[in-house]
């Protein structure tokens, strides 16, 4: 169900009969939420959720010009990595000015992150970070895909539709996202492994028929964890990664000759390890919105076929980057970078 139809659909409610109906079309639906989890060689949610990782969660709010955030959002965000996330530094929240919309004209929706992610700046280096874009479907911001989720997540990056439901549900919706940013429901001992199985949890692939039915009714459900979910935070909050962390607002993930730095979920770049020491993470985060983007823009679009843009950073050594190619071809546990990195050693035979 769309979300206009589903707007629609409240305003039509004047019988028990027609309330029923509508609640049970809701809950067959399912969860119109897409989550784009990491797989388990990737564990973020530890830089989220331990203190000796990362001091201070650095989230950047970006909205696109005509959406309105609803009543508490940012106040919502906040108290969630807040009460879920021991970081002494606190959790700091940078909402920008609205981005017009024609600034994202011809790119997809997937891609848009890249154009406004600024990311923690040199003043706030070494922080855990997260990024979240909110647009309006109502308002012109990608209509045409108003059968796609209301909420995609994709690494650190969460972009959300305020024009799908309305009526404060929004705020539900974003703790769902994040629950999924701090790694709920890998644990598949209560879940499929994207959603938990527990009645009433807010990670349940769809919320209960109860909630539905006070939502419709214009009462927005509480946004509760069930004792399991619970339980996996506070397990996962005392274990650290060494091979995942954040450069700015670049999550990388190091492997044994090579890096993979994900920018805004819909940027992989790969660069050899013996170059990170030195790398300049401001300059490749500029590189890619002031040269790469407008070349999509003007070239009618350049992503592949999955939607990412795929970077690899040159170096002075050539033999270098193709040992390290190799080894991503041969044994990268992403069948998507396997892919690539052969690509690039057939241009370079």
């Amino acid at each position: 169900m769309r979300g206009d139809e589903i707007k629609k659909l409240r305003l039509k409610i004047t019988t028990v009969a027609a309330f029923t109906l509508i609640t049970v079309q809701l809950f067959v639906t399912g969860c119109a939420s897409k989550s784009g989890k990491l797989p388990t060689y990737m564990h973020p949610e530890h830089l989220y959720l331990n203190a000796k990782s990362y001091k201070q969660i650095y989230v950047e709010l970006d909205i696109v010009e005509g959406a309105s955030l609803p009543t508490g959002f940012t106040d919502t965000l906040y108290r969630f990595l807040n009460a879920h996330c021991h970081k002494p530094g606190g959790i700091k929240i940078i909402q920008g000015k609205p981005i017009p919309i024609s600034k994202f004209e011809g790119f997809p929706k997937r891609c848009a992150p890249l154009l406004c992610i600024n990311g923690p700046g040199q003043m706030n280096q070494g922080v855990a970070y997260i990024h979240i874009l909110c647009y309006d479907s109502d308002k012109g911001h990608w209509d045409e895909r108003k059968h796609e989720p209301y909420a995609i997540i994709e690494g650190s990056h969460i972009s959300i539709d305020l024009g799908y439901v309305g009526g404060g549900f929004e705020n539900y919706i974003l703790q769902h996202e994040l629950g999924h940013i701090l790694g709920l429901c890998k644990n598949t001992t209560h879940g499929d492994g994207a959603h938990c199985n527990n009645h009433g949890c807010l990670m349940e692939p769809s919320p209960t028929l109860l909630n539905q039915t006070k939502w419709v009714a214009g009462h927005i459900p509480k946004a509760e964890l069930c004792s399991s979910c619970l339980r996996d935070l506070n397990l996962e909050r005392n274990k650290k990664v060494d091979t995942v962390y954040f450069q700015g607002p670049f999550l990388v993930r190091e492997q044994n000759s090579y890096a993979i730095a994900m920018l805004g979920g819909a940027c992989r770049i790969f660069i050899p390890k013996e170059t990170l020491k030195n790398f300049k993470w401001d300059k490749l985060l500029s590189g890619i919105q002031k040269t790469i983007m407008p070349g999509l823009k003007v070239s009618g679009g350049k992503w592949d076929e999955e939607g990412v843009i795929w970077l690899v950073a040159r170096g002075p050594d050539s033999k270098l980057i193709q040992a390290a190619l190799n080894d991503a071809a041969q044994s990268d546990p992403d069948p998507y970078i396997r892919n690539n990195a052969t690509k690039e050693l057939r241009k370079i035979k």
